[in-house]
């Protein structure tokens, strides 16, 4: 009966990992509301928007929260990051995602040259990518990663 439970549990939280709940019928600011609460623990994060509960298109909403998930998971593993600071704001029809964190930092551009980057930050780029978005990393050891993303919404 445990091992019902906890095969149970496991398969809701895989699940929920791929296709939160919150993000299906909540949307995307409480969506990563809902990870930060979860993470908080690990490191400082300051989340500010002002979609006031505007929806993204559904594919714009799921390719960002797995971008937001991977980078507070990166920063988490490998930045030994006090702080993050999320920002997602809409203005003149563009969307705008920002993420910085204050951690060891890294060279994205000789990481993304040299190919020495892990699958996660792959998916970043596929991700950023396939929604056609414009976007910037910046980042050198010692002094934090900085990511920003925008992307028109209508034409």
């Amino acid at each position: 009966e445990d091992i019902l439970k906890d095969t149970i549990g496991s398969v809701r939280e895989i699940s929920n990992n791929i296709s939160p709940h919150n993000l299906n019928n909540y949307g995307l600011v409480s969506a990563i509301k809902s990870f930060i609460e979860r993470e908080k623990k690990l490191v400082e994060i300051n989340f500010e928007e002002n979609l006031n509960d505007y929806r993204l298109p559904r594919i714009i909403e799921i390719m960002c929260y797995r971008i937001v998930k991977e980078m507070i998971n990166n920063t988490i593993k490998y930045a030994r990051a006090q702080e993050v600071w999320i920002s997602l704001s809409i203005e003149d029809k563009m969307f705008y995602l920002s993420y910085r964190d204050d951690g060891i930092g890294f060279d994205v551009e000789e990481a993304i040259e040299n190919q020495k980057t892990g699958i996660g930050l792959l998916n970043i780029l596929n991700r950023l990518n396939t929604l056609k978005a414009t976007y910037s990393f910046k980042g050198k050891l010692g002094e934090g990663f900085n990511f920003e993303m925008k992307l028109r919404l209508f034409s």
